[in-house]
């Protein structure tokens, strides 16, 4: 069951919602009415200057969530062994509810709990979303079409044992309170399932999160040194270092990691030049997850390979739990690359697939793009979103007992992150056979539009 903090009751009106074969697709924004702010909240102004302890960041996100519950809901998904909520914020126009057409992306910080960087960014993210919707045009656009999910931490428990000033992770607080690493504890693809269930509440709770949400793009925010991450963390060999783990999305996540890096001052010269490991360098300021050190049973392998959803790792800083006056520091230096990466959740194609006849959505039904072997699923409007590299591709959609039918879908080169192709099947059922076979009425295979054309470089 999934906690919802509300401030007050709220009633709603059902509303039925008749859906077109196509989404109209609009820029980023247009047609979007900017809300008011709710009236009567009180505001605390971030200093940038402290750590939120676990009584600290819930108060925080719950006046966030009063303050602005016209685009934010506040909710647990799940607790952790010593039973602290695992805060979720999520930032929408309409926070109580799913829409469709609408790409879901979400962060999670603070995995291991003595790298606490991400926490504090994550909540300043936060307030920054929040408190600039309605006023900045980019974070308008972004709020008005994503369905946006942030958890600052999922290991509060180790947070609160861990130590200011330890940049090493000498003092603990690392692991959760049954000193497990939650990083290496998720269903692994060689190892599968390693760790007992009941140990590791925090994992579990975020297993059900993501194959309930479908999540489309995803951060891991970690702490340790300044490098983007990709998939894949592990080979089957397990070597320890230097083994690259190639996914089929490689060039992809490589392009992922790239936008985040480049858009960090530090990231991007591949030299984070941490006291530890003064001598360790990164092209470009990303790498291969399993290239770097080998990491079964990693979080982001795992959504990619059972979660419909591509994520990287960001480690943000040399020091795992610097002291309190560097965060304004980190926040600014981070910035820009969570936006810009966020953003990425609308590049590639999108689309619905519904019943010819009766109109329903159709979930669960296979986008496949011939020269990838890694396919996607509809979600429960029957809408999917296929991240892409610009390129021309052969895309089908394949559902069960089906025969399937082709679109070509040509894509300009300048096409990043504002822009899309929307590309929707209609199913009818086959007339010839007693079961509910369906096939894909190829004339309604088309794009909804002519997408615009626009620079947008990394």
């Amino acid at each position: 069951m999934v906690l919802i903090w509300q401030p007050f009751s709220k009633t709603f009106s059902e509303l039925v919602l008749l859906f077109a074969l196509f989404l109209h697709v609009l820029p980023l924004g247009e047609g979007k009415k900017q809300l008011p702010r709710s009236a009567g909240a009180s505001e605390t102004v971030e200093t940038y200057d402290k750590y939120y302890n676990y009584v600290d960041l819930t108060n925080r996100l719950q006046s966030l969530a009063q303050s602005y519950s016209h685009i934010a809901s506040l909710s647990s998904i799940g607790r952790s062994v010593e039973g602290r909520e695992l805060w979720v914020m999520r930032i929408n126009v309409e926070p109580d509810k799913d829409t469709p057409g609408k790409p879901k992306f979400k962060y999670v910080g603070n995995m291991h709990g003595d790298e606490t960087v991400s926490r504090q960014v994550l909540v300043y993210l936060v307030e920054y979303l929040l408190t600039k919707y309605g006023e900045e045009a980019r974070i308008t656009e972004l709020v008005n079409s994503t369905d946006i999910y942030i958890m600052p931490s999922m290991n509060p428990d180790g947070f609160e044992s861990s130590k200011e000033g330890d940049c090493n992770g000498d003092y603990g607080g690392r692991n959760n309170a049954n000193n497990l690493d939650l990083n290496r504890s998720f269903p692994d693809q060689f190892d599968g399932t390693t760790v007992k269930p009941d140990d590791i509440p925090e994992v579990m709770a975020v297993i059900k999160w993501i194959k309930e949400q479908k999540f489309v793009l995803s951060g891991n925010l970690h702490g340790g040194t300044v490098v983007a991450s990709y998939p894949f963390d592990d080979s089957v060999s397990h070597q320890r270092q230097g083994h690259y783990s190639q996914s089929e999305d490689d060039n992809l996540f490589r392009y992922l990691a790239l936008v985040y890096s480049h858009n960090h001052p530090v990231m991007k010269t591949g030299q984070p030049n941490c006291p530890d490991t003064p001598e360790e360098t990164f092209k470009d300021g990303i790498t291969n997850g399993a290239r770097w050190y080998d990491v079964p049973g990693g979080m982001q392998d795992y959504n990619y390979l059972y979660g419909n959803c591509l994520e990287i790792t960001m480690e943000l800083s040399c020091c795992k739990h610097p002291p309190a006056s560097e965060l304004q520091k980190e926040w600014d230096l981070n910035r820009e690359s969570l936006l810009a990466y966020m953003e990425k959740v609308h590049m590639g194609v999108r689309g619905f697939v519904k019943d010819a006849v009766s109109g329903a959505a159709l979930s669960n039904v296979s986008i496949v793009v011939a020269g990838i072997r890694h396919n996607l699923t509809t979600a429960k409007f029957g809408d999917y979103y296929r991240l892409l590299l610009p390129g021309t591709y052969n895309i089908t959609a394949v559902a069960t007992g089906a025969s399937a039918s082709t679109c070509f879908l040509a894509r300009d080169r300048y096409m990043f992150a504002a822009d899309d192709k929307t590309i929707g099947w209609s199913l009818q059922p086959s007339l010839h056979s007693k079961q509910p076979v369906w096939r894909i009425d190829s004339s309604a295979c088309g794009t909804q539009r002519q997408a615009q054309s626009k620079p947008h470089p990394v």
